[in-house]
């Protein structure tokens, strides 16, 4: 029983004080539930924070492009002055390192493009001396290589074509420069020199696309310049070999397929031809459409061997027939369908032969062997030639 008075007994004071507990735990999990979503919150704001970010700097970037077309477009358009303003705006606010040496280029030739050819070489050279092997520092080498070779300083335009392979050997320029040195040597009779530098610079830079551009040269040099067959083929092998990145392997096959024909070695070419189909075949399946420029060529080479050389009008048929199916939009695809007749008329089958010619004209009606076709049909039909 509760005391008079409202006293607290020491009972019912410890049953207050169990009483409080239970809200302190409640305040404690509260302020632990604040602390908890305080967390998801913060991360939530920096997302958003880099989210607005990015979205500043590409809408920066953005408007920077727009402004260099603007740019660019009255740099074309020879309006100097105007681009010159414009220019300058986009180096001062451009938003990396790579847009600024874009634009350090077009100031550069801006000023070649003027007139004003020393200060231009002085841009470019401190475009190229720069320590990165870009593009842009690449075509300033380019640019002064072609202002001293017209300045008549060969010296020193061939000593930059020497280091723009050393230097930039990724770029088309690096390609330029092997060209240039080629024309060099050959002109001054030292092909066989020619043979070592390439092989040098291909070793010098394994793995990257002068490699293969500087053995394909090689092959070359040996079958052009020194008429030495069997090392050109050696040559074109080892590009096939390394492939890199698939560019010159065909090339290098078709040259040791012309080769073969060069020196009639028949088995051997149709080797070579098979080998260009064989790898349309598989990228075609693989990855789809493979435009190998050499391709059609060579399954058409492939049955002129046949039908002129080896005189095996059946297998010749078969090359050509396949050629029609695989490349049906070629623009050799109506030679060899007339191959296919010359095949047909070759094989002594009169009546086979004059069918043959009967469905060239239906199918290839215009065909420059059209009239070839109705001139031969209207021979057989005046001779009393009738299948």
């Amino acid at each position: 029983m509760r005391p008079r008075g409202g006293a607290v007994t020491s009972q019912s004071a410890h049953g207050l004080c169990e009483s409080k507990g239970p809200k302190k735990e409640s305040m404690a999990l509260g302020q632990g539930f604040l602390s908890r979503l305080k967390r998801p919150l913060c991360v939530c704001l920096f997302v958003c924070l880099c989210a607005l970010t990015a979205c500043s700097s590409k809408r920066f970037e953005f408007v920077w492009s727009d402004r260099y077309i603007e740019a660019a477009r009255l740099h074309d358009q020879e309006r100097y002055t105007e681009a010159s303003e414009h220019y300058a705006q986009l180096l001062k606010h451009a938003p990396d390192e790579e847009k600024k040496r874009l634009i350090q280029y077009r100031m550069a030739l801006m000023q070649e493009q003027q007139g004003e050819v020393d200060a231009a070489l002085e841009s470019y050279t401190e475009i190229y001396e720069d320590e990165r092997a870009d593009e842009y520092g690449s075509r300033a080498l380019r640019a002064s290589i072609l202002i001293y070779r017209e300045r008549g300083d060969q010296a020193r335009a061939r000593e930059l074509t020497l280091a723009t392979v050393d230097k930039y050997p990724e770029s088309i320029a690096a390609e330029h420069a092997l060209r240039d040195i080629r024309k060099w040597h050959r002109e001054e009779g030292r092909a066989a020199e020619m043979v070592e530098y390439l092989l040098a610079t291909s070793s010098a830079h394994k793995g990257t696309e002068i490699e293969d551009f500087a053995l394909m040269m090689r092959g070359e040099v040996f079958e052009e310049d020194l008429s030495q067959d069997e090392d050109a083929i050696g040559a074109y092998e080892k590009v096939i070999e390394l492939a890199y990145q698939g560019k010159l392997a065909d090339d290098a096959i078709w040259r040791i397929a012309q080769i073969h024909i060069r020196n009639k070695r028949w088995d051997k070419a149709l080797e070579y031809l098979d080998r260009l189909v064989a790898e349309h075949h598989e990228k075609s399946w693989f990855i789809g459409d493979y435009n190998s420029e050499f391709a059609d060529e060579a399954r058409l080479e492939s049955g002129r061997i046949y039908l002129e050389e080896l005189e095996d009008y059946d297998a010749a048929i078969v090359q050509f027939e396949k050629f029609i199916k695989e490349f049906p939009n070629s623009r050799l695809k109506d030679d060899a369908a007339w191959e296919v007749v010359k095949a047909i008329e070759l094989k002594g089958d009169a009546s086979a032969t004059r069918e043959a010619m009967e469905d060239f004209i239906k199918d290839y009606p215009e065909s420059r062997y059209v009239r070839v076709a109705r001139a031969r049909l209207g021979a057989n039909d005046g001779a009393g030639n009738t299948p």
